[in-house]
C-alpha cells in the first residue's frame, strides 16, 4: 500500500509518497506564493495528491492543534491558514483521509530521511524549505498507526 503524507500549510505544503515498506517514492513542495488565489493553491496541492489516490494510496494529513495561551502565539494567521488547508484537503480528498496528530514531524536527524529530502545547502539544522517534505515523510510513516 502506498501512503501519501501531507504537511499542510498556509504558505507551503509538503507532500511525501512512500511505499508499504516506508521506501521513498516521490515528494513535492507547493508554495502558496506561486498561485494567484487561495483556491488555486488548494487545487495545486490536490492535483499533486489525486493521481496517488487514483492508484489506491492512503492519504495522511497532519492535523492542527487548537491554540492555547501556553503556545506563545503572537499571530495565529499561520495556524488559521493551516487549518483552512486541512479542512480543504479533508473535504476534497474524502472521508478516507487520515488525520495525523501533530507532534514533532520533520524533526528527526538527517540520517532518518531519504537523501532526496535534504537540500544541497542544508546543514545540521535542516531548516530549508524541504523541512515541509520531511514533515510529510513523518506523517506518511505515522498514517498507518492512525488509520481506522
Amino acid at each position: 500500500m502506498t501512503v501519501v503524507g501531507v504537511d499542510p500549510g498556509g504558505a507551503a505544503t509538503g507532500i511525501a509518497v512512500i511505499s508499504n515498506r516506508n521506501r521513498y517514492l516521490s515528494h513535492a513542495l507547493i508554495l502558496r506564493n506561486g498561485w494567484p488565489t487561495w483556491g488555486h493553491y488548494v487545487r495545486a496541492v490536490v492535483a499533486e495528491i489525486e493521481p496517488h489516490l487514483d492508484a489506491g494510496a492512503t492519504v495522511g494529513v497532519e492535523d492542527v492543534t487548537p491554540p492555547t495561551p501556553h503556545m506563545g502565539l503572537i499571530s495565529v494567521r499561520g495556524l488559521l491558514d493551516t487549518a483552512r488547508m486541512v479542512g480543504a484537503l479533508h473535504y476534497r480528498l474524502g472521508p478516507g483521509t487520515v488525520l495525523v496528530p501533530p507532534g514533532g514531524h520533520g524533526s528527526l536527524p538527517a540520517e532518518a530521511y531519504p537523501s532526496q529530502l535534504i537540500g544541497p545547502r542544508e546543514g545540521k539544522a535542516l531548516s530549508g524549505r524541504l523541512r515541509h517534505c520531511r514533515s510529510a515523510w513523518d506523517v506518511a510513516c505515522a498514517t498507518r498507526k492512525f488509520s481506522p
